[in-house]
């Protein structure tokens, strides 16, 4: 298991002192000052009292759902959108089987096994499914994991069209906000959910400090993206004009970059403002296979900054001892360009090029997810990793062979006149569920 982002607590007393023996400290309670759980608030809730009983102080998500079955493993999950208007007729080639296995039809007559086609992921999500089946099963468990002090990460992975805008972004502004994100049944993706779950859980904690435990909070927001190898400030209104670089961190730290502007947000709806902003930025293109094909990789930053004070009484003074804790996390939400044939999308000057710089990217994420998968199988072997082969490779250090709970989304298409390209969506997404982060 990865371990925690950033927790840090109080200093040990030095060897030596004296010893103070402190009380047990009561549990959490309401502002009003009323210890807060399901009985004293029946119509509350659980995950409200799950927020606000936390012997820590800190916000604590729902993780009823949560599933580590695979350990530290990178988690792969896989979604078939519906056919498109213009894919009305094609024969579909994405079978759906039990246990989260999928099977998809060979491009033609073959004499190769059955099970060269057909693949087990963490989840699999058929051509009916829904945005709120994809949030509550598979990235909840990511949103529990950041406010436990974990940095994470969703990455989505598929060619041109195969939904994965849909599924990272959605309808931002469909959200309904009366309902838990689980439960809301828009067209709101993952960002707006998880941000919603996000503010919701630090919202709860920070109301249920007291006079002795007093919980506070900042939230970040980041948003760029790799067009070529120029990064974008996204959240810059002019974002050609800074010229953005990268810095690698010492051993254990993730490169970062420079120059780049953090916005503090205080609740979903200003976070997602950002992403609305950031997203009317970035460089889309249509082509025969999309008609807002994005050109570029997006990654969106959130950092969360938890504060826990205690107030013990100190014997000595009527002014009380402050023990403090903090909690540093980030979650990264990667929307990756898709992979394309040019041939296929009939792209012509400038959209050759974008496409050409795509497929490098793509090729060498490829190559570093295989030599982590390698390292991986083979611990004792030493294989060397080429994260400086690119810039989206060096900023998914943390997410690949890193400290992230990541989870890749692998996008298809259910189309036959896909099936080449979808075929080798899940070759790659099935070497990456090997990668084993630290």
């Amino acid at each position: 298991m990865p371990p925690k982002a950033g927790t840090t607590e109080a200093a040990p007393a030095a060897p030596g002192s004296p010893t103070t023996i402190k009380p047990p400290r009561p549990p959490p309670t309401s502002p009003a000052g009323t210890a807060l759980t399901a009985e004293t608030a029946p119509n509350t809730p659980a995950s409200t009292v799950l927020a606000a009983q936390t012997h820590d102080g800190f916000a604590h998500g729902d993780s009823e759902d949560d599933d580590n079955g695979r350990g530290s493993a990178i988690r792969v999950i896989v979604r078939c959108r519906p056919f498109l208007g213009f894919e009305s007729g094609n024969k579909c080639v994405v079978d759906i089987l039990p246990n989260d296995q999928i099977k998809i039809a060979p491009p033609q007559n073959t004499s190769l096994e059955a099970s060269r086609y057909t693949f087990t992921f963490d989840a699999t999500y058929p051509l009916e499914s829904t945005q709120f089946q994809v949030f509550k099963r598979s990235i909840k468990p990511l949103v529990h994991a950041c406010l436990e002090g974990y940095n994470a990460t969703v990455l989505a992975y598929g060619q041109t069209g195969s939904g994965k805008t849909h599924t990272i972004l959605g309808q931002t502004d469909q959200s309904d906000e009366s309902v838990p994100p689980e439960l809301d049944e828009s067209q709101a993706g993952v960002i707006p959910r998880a941000l919603r779950a996000l503010f919701y859980a630090l919202q709860k904690a920070k109301e249920a400090s007291t006079e002795t435990m007093k919980m506070d909070y900042n939230v970040n927001v980041q948003f760029l993206e790799l067009y070529g190898e120029d990064i974008r400030d996204l959240l810059n209104p002019d974002p050609d004009r800074a010229k953005l670089s990268i810095r690698d961190g010492r051993a254990g730290v993730e490169p970062e970059v420079i120059g780049i502007r953090s916005v503090e947000v205080e609740s979903a709806s200003d976070a997602l403002l950002c992403l609305t902003r950031g997203s009317l930025r970035r460089v889309t293109r249509a082509t025969a296979m999309n008609a807002e094909s994005s050109r570029s990789h997006a990654i969106m930053s959130v950092i969360i900054q938890q504060e826990v004070t205690n107030y013990i009484p100190n014997p000595k003074s009527t002014k009380p001892i402050e023990e403090k804790s903090s909690r540093s996390s980030k979650f990264h939400f990667v929307d990756l360009a898709g992979s394309e044939r040019i041939k296929r999308t009939h792209a012509t000057g400038q959209g050759v090029k974008e496409g050409i710089n795509i497929n490098k990217g793509l090729l060498v994420l490829g190559n570093v997810i295989s030599a982590l998968a390698s390292k991986s199988s083979n611990s004792k072997k030493e294989s060397f990793v080429p994260y400086r082969d690119s810039k989206l490779t060096r900023l998914l250090k943390g997410s690949l062979g890193g400290n992230h709970k990541t989870l890749m989304i692998a996008c298809l298409s259910p189309s036959g006149s896909n099936t080449e390209e979808s075929l080798n969506t899940l070759r790659y997404a099935n070497r990456a569920k090997n990668i084993q982060n630290k």
